[in-house]
């Protein structure tokens, strides 16, 4: 039989920006909010501007960053003015990134064209926008790629799902945190109810313009939240406005994806946080084992209530582990890095089992 091969661990996220001082230019608010959630964990400073001119502003009264995360198409100033504006005022080297909806190629290259260092798409891929930061500062060569940490797919039974979200996908965006996660989606929903009837009511208006414009927002926010049939939805009615088809048919589709959406934004609430009163006891040893035999178990079969079992651990684990161990740990179970968690808790018990 060939000899097994290690693979190297995943770099830890948290950190890997550490003191990064990061501007996210970006006119919707739970976009505003999932990005910071994503640079709080690797340890960046994120400030927010609602639109490209409050960005040059902030910047021309000396306000300092490291790099700043430009949304394309946004009121008062879109991406490509405040760039070319940004360069104008003297910041040649300061980094830009574009992060748009859009992935084409033509929009890449009008970035590039109007000054940004780098293009992202949205939804927000963690280790792919911790690594263009890095790159883009000169940060790269301080430690290990970001890149190849790739999360494994979820079962579409697993435990723990959302109808209409992608939990696997989204919530590493969050740090693992599902509390966070569901304050922003329940934001989600209270501000994103009426879009469908915004985007109507500007087709009956016969402004297919702005109902362009409104189903493209839609579709960045929506994405960044793993409500990706919304997010596709959305594209295509994008598609059809751009190419004068007849909108009702996606329209009438999007309208369904967005309403299984807001019912589970709607059915969230702080009770389904991922710890709580159970996460405060100190279990004694012998049922702690078991009951890291039981997460062991769940993170084998890539459940997401390993991410609840985990937390209701954290208190009798701070006992018995160092804090290095117990922050490897827990950032790998809230990053759904489940094979690397499943590795350290086997550790866990085996050092037991050998004492």
């Amino acid at each position: 039989m060939p000899a097994s091969v290690s693979t190297p661990a995943p770099a830890p996220l948290a950190a890997r920006l550490a003191g990064l001082r990061v501007l996210v230019v970006e006119d919707n608010p739970v976009n505003q909010e999932v990005a910071h959630h994503v640079l709080a964990h690797a340890g960046a400073i994120a400030d927010a501007a609602a639109n490209g001119r409050i960005a040059v502003d902030r910047l021309a009264a000396g306000v300092r960053y490291d790099a700043v995360l430009m949304d394309l198409q946004m009121p008062v100033m879109n991406g490509f003015e405040a760039s070319a504006a940004i360069r104008a005022l003297g910041f040649t080297d300061l980094p830009i990134v574009a992060m748009t909806a859009n992935a084409m190629e033509e929009d890449r290259q009008r970035a590039l064209e109007a000054g940004m260092d780098a293009h992202l798409p949205k939804p927000i891929d963690v280790d792919e926008l911790v690594a263009t930061l890095l790159r883009v500062t000169g940060r790269a060569a301080d430690g290990p790629a970001a890149g190849g940490a790739r999360v494994p797919a979820t079962p579409a039974h697993s435990a723990g799902e959302l109808p209409g979200i992608e939990l696997r996908a989204v919530l590493p965006r969050f740090g693992g945190s599902f509390a966070a996660f569901a304050s922003v989606l329940r934001r989600f929903g209270q501000t994103q109810a009426g879009a469908v009837d915004a985007i109507r009511a500007a087709l009956e208006a016969g402004s297919y313009l702005e109902a362009g414009r409104l189903a493209h927002r839609l579709r960045g926010v929506a994405a960044n939240l793993g409500a990706d049939a919304v997010a596709d939805g959305a594209r295509l009615l994008e598609h059809a406005l751009r190419d004068d088809a007849d909108p009702a048919a996606h329209l009438a589709a999007l309208d369904t994806a967005l309403g299984i959406v807001l019912a589970s934004a709607n059915g969230l609430d702080d009770a389904g946080q991922e710890t709580g009163p159970q996460a405060l006891r100190t279990l004694p040893e012998a049922a702690l084992d078991e009951a890291l035999a039981d997460l062991l178990d769940l993170l084998g079969n890539n459940n997401l209530k390993a991410m609840a079992a985990f937390a209701a651990l954290r208190t009798s684990l701070a006992e018995r582990l160092g804090a290095s161990e117990l922050a490897a740990l827990a950032e790998a179970v809230g990053l759904l890095r489940f094979e690397q968690a499943a590795r350290l808790v086997q550790a866990i018990l085996d050092k037991k089992g050998d004492a």
